[in-house]
């Protein structure tokens, strides 16, 4: 692995870390229920509500800020749904609306 990529693997899993760590212990998200997957430089999170969904993600464009990491929101996708039911979702991040998938 080259040592630019094992540096940034490292930068940004101390990011995360933190990010997970404040979701854990902040009084605003104590019935939070998600989880995230990172492959490369691409994140999934996963909610069980939109409005918990947007407290994670402003968290994260927050600190990734503090780390000087851009977050291209005109390529974040916002997928809701429940059981088999596609759900119209918004989600605006830096007055930016991100693209919502639609099935």
């Amino acid at each position: 692995m080259p040592t630019t990529s094992l540096l940034f693997n490292l930068y940004l899993d101390e990011a995360i870390w933190i990010w997970l760590q404040k979701l854990k212990t902040s009084k605003y998200f104590k019935e939070l229920i998600f989880n995230t997957l990172l492959f490369a430089d691409d994140q999934f999170i996963i909610s069980d509500t939109e409005d918990n969904l947007l407290k994670a993600v402003c968290l994260l464009y927050s600190i990734s800020k503090e780390y000087n990491l851009e977050i291209a929101t005109k390529k974040m996708k916002v997928f809701g749904f429940v059981g088999q039911d596609h759900l119209r979702t918004k989600m605006i991040i830096n007055d930016e609306t991100l693209a919502n998938i639609l099935i």
